[in-house]
């Protein structure tokens, strides 16, 4: 056997993998793509109706740029009259979470759910290699985000948004897709089981979320956001210096975690995880049907009320109480807002709209 062909044999049957998944996909992703563009595309037209002019977007971009919680929950915001970055702006990192979700569910559901199923022990007696099904998932993962990036570009250019914003906002979100891509793949050697791999999945994700948050809140220093993946996309600033500098970080990115997937994969046992398990207790405890309910979902709980409150908290002792501007008369609450204030006032229907942009609730 010579070096050449090695790698071959560690890949063969990708391709037919591929295939399968896509197959097996063919609903989900095209339908979770088709949402995440239609939700871009009915934001940007809405918004191109509520603030037509100029002046008035302005207006509404610096307020919102004024209030570190929406900052720190959305990201920031171009201060300019473009339609895209206002539009758009709530998008740019809760639809990248969306979008890293959907790749990296693609990714484990393909190699730790298909080996907990004993499926990959089929493949493997049929001379499928032992990298193909990791190289076919993350294909898959891979594939999810470009759909997702061409459908969004399109979507956003039919609605009038240009053609170079509208390009590289989808472009962000794909990048951040194809990062969280990578991790799952990572996740899905370490873990013992699929379970496992999707909570390593989403805490990698809540942590680079809350790095970010923080980063853009205030509350940790500014440059932490680019030890965020979600941080790049909005450093990308579409719909304003539209740095595409910033895209071979998250391709690097992607290259490092994929590369480091891979050598665990052929280093690691088949339906093994190379993180130890825990021994479990010595004699059984379990109460009842609610007793092992509570057993197995109780790490997910935890892990979830544990990540919203770890959101919240430096929010909160930073800005004050998120509710406490809900809680203020009409007219303090219109006082916190500066949109649609002098000559460029908007109607009065229009009014309460733009101060619920500018309001941090």
């Amino acid at each position: 056997m010579t070096a050449l062909a090695l790698p071959g044999n560690l890949t063969t049957g990708s391709g037919r993998l591929s295939r399968l998944a896509a197959r097996r996909d063919r609903w989900i992703v095209p339908v979770w793509a088709a949402v995440l563009a239609a939700v871009a595309g009915v934001s940007a037209a809405a918004t191109a109706a509520l603030y037509p002019a100029a002046a008035d977007r302005a207006g509404a971009a610096a307020a919102i740029a004024a209030a570190p919680a929406l900052r720190a929950v959305y990201g920031p915001i171009a201060e300019s009259a473009a339609l895209g970055s206002l539009a758009l702006w709530k998008l740019g990192v809760l639809d990248a979470v969306g979008t890293a979700l959907l790749t990296g569910l693609t990714v484990v559901r393909h190699t730790r759910a298909e080996e907990d199923d004993g499926r990959l022990d089929l493949l493997a007696a049929g001379g499928v290699g032992r990298l193909a099904p990791a190289v076919a998932a993350l294909a898959a993962g891979l594939g999810a985000a470009l759909l997702i990036t061409v459908l969004t570009a399109a979507v956003l250019v039919g609605v009038g948004l240009p053609v170079p914003g509208s390009v590289a906002f989808a472009v962000g979100w794909g990048a951040s897709g194809a990062v969280f891509a990578a991790v799952a793949l990572v996740a899905a050697q370490l873990a013992r089981s699929a379970r496992a791999a999707r909570a390593l999945l989403v805490a990698a994700l809540l942590g680079a979320y809350l790095v970010r948050a923080a980063a853009d809140g205030g509350v940790a220093p500014s440059w932490l956001v680019w030890a965020s993946p979600l941080g790049w996309g909005e450093r990308l600033d579409a719909f304003g210096a539209n740095r595409w500098a910033v895209l071979p970080l998250a391709l690097a990115a992607a290259a490092v975690l994929t590369a480091v997937a891979l050598a665990l994969q052929v280093r690691r046992d088949a339906g093994a995880g190379l993180l130890p398990e825990r021994a479990g207790p010595a004699r059984g405890g379990l109460r009842g049907p609610l007793g092992l309910a509570w057993r197995q979902q109780r790490a997910a709980l935890l892990g979830w009320a544990v990540g919203v409150r770890a959101a919240r908290c430096p929010l909160r002792e930073r800005h004050g109480e998120p509710g406490r501007a809900a809680r203020q008369p009409p007219d303090a609450r219109w006082s916190r807002c500066s949109v649609g204030r002098g000559p460029s006032a908007t109607p009065s229907w229009r009014r309460s709209s733009a101060c619920s942009q500018a309001s941090p609730r």
